[in-house]
């Protein structure tokens, strides 16, 4: 969807943004649907967009931000969306069920910190609005394996076959394995318990000189990430990778996060280095949602 006309906020907001943000407006939008847009989405959140978008980006350094209805979705539907210099994020929000729902996330920068803080700012915007559940979809490069280290949970009619898949990962590299590693690994993928994702993840073993093996595998299931690409993206070092890493990358799956459940929050927020629920609070007391 492309979009037009930006209404440029004047100045910068003291002590949030670091940038002068714009806020954009979808181009289906006429001059008096922009209203009624705002007070659906005030009436929704509960808080004027101005503050709300204090509490997605946070402290990001954002050249851009926008809450909008989208054009053709139902009512109690949101999108947020912002960009900065390499990285950027857009996700919408489900008023109806209480739901950050899957999006586009993208961090470009070299660092491991910028793309954990729009992870802890979703699950942060989540608990504002009192809502309890975050979805996501794992894919690209490593987003399996990354969010699987975040300690997200595999939605039930995903298991079985991303079961599958690692499986035949597994027998691939079997010959390298010790017995009792193997087992481990085995007995895992078959994802019975909430955090038998992360400690697949979390497989150290080492799997050296693993380029031609990765290569077969990828090729089997017609991927484009040959072994090449993941050492000149920085996403391997030299010619090895961890047992987790080679059953994880690649992969993709529809996963979420229950912002209810208190272990599965302290393992996100170990995970983004953030005190999400804190920060939440924080925000809620600092602007507090009315009923309108």
């Amino acid at each position: 969807m492309s979009e037009a006309k930006t209404l440029s906020i004047p100045g910068v907001l003291s002590g949030v943004w670091r940038a002068c943000v714009d806020l954009v407006w979808d181009q289906h939008h006429s001059r008096s649907s922009r209203g009624i847009a705002v007070d659906a989405f005030t009436r929704a959140a509960g808080v004027p967009k101005d503050m709300f978008k204090q509490v997605v980006i946070d402290d990001l350094d954002v050249d851009k931000a926008s809450v909008f209805h989208p054009f053709g979705a139902e009512d109690g539907f949101f999108r947020v969306k912002y960009a900065g210099k390499k990285f950027r994020d857009k996700y919408d929000l489900d008023f109806n069920n209480g739901v950050v729902l899957p999006g586009d996330m993208r961090s470009e920068r070299g660092d491991r910190g910028t793309g954990r803080q729009m992870f802890a700012l979703r699950a942060v915007t989540g608990l504002f609005l009192r809502f309890t559940r975050l979805e996501l979809y794992a894919a690209h490069e490593t987003g399996a394996y990354v969010w699987a280290r975040a300690g997200v949970r595999v939605d039930s009619g995903e298991r079985e076959r991303l079961r599958d898949d690692m499986r035949r990962r597994l027998e691939a590299v079997s010959h390298r394995l010790t017995g009792r590693v193997y087992n481990q690994a085995w007995r895992l993928t078959e994802l019975k318990h909430d955090d038998d994702l992360r400690r697949i993840a979390d497989l150290p073993t080492q799997l050296h000189h693993v380029a031609l093996c990765w290569d077969e595998v990828r090729t089997q299931e017609r991927s484009d990430v040959d072994f090449a690409f993941l050492r000149k993206h920085g996403f391997v070092q030299g010619h090895s990778m961890t047992l987790g890493q080679f059953l994880l990358y690649t992969q993709c799956y529809n996963a979420h996060v229950d912002l209810t459940d208190a272990r599965q929050m302290d393992q996100i927020e170990r995970y983004t280095r953030t005190p999400i629920r804190a920060m939440a609070a924080a925000r809620i007391t600092q602007f507090p949602r009315k009923a309108f």
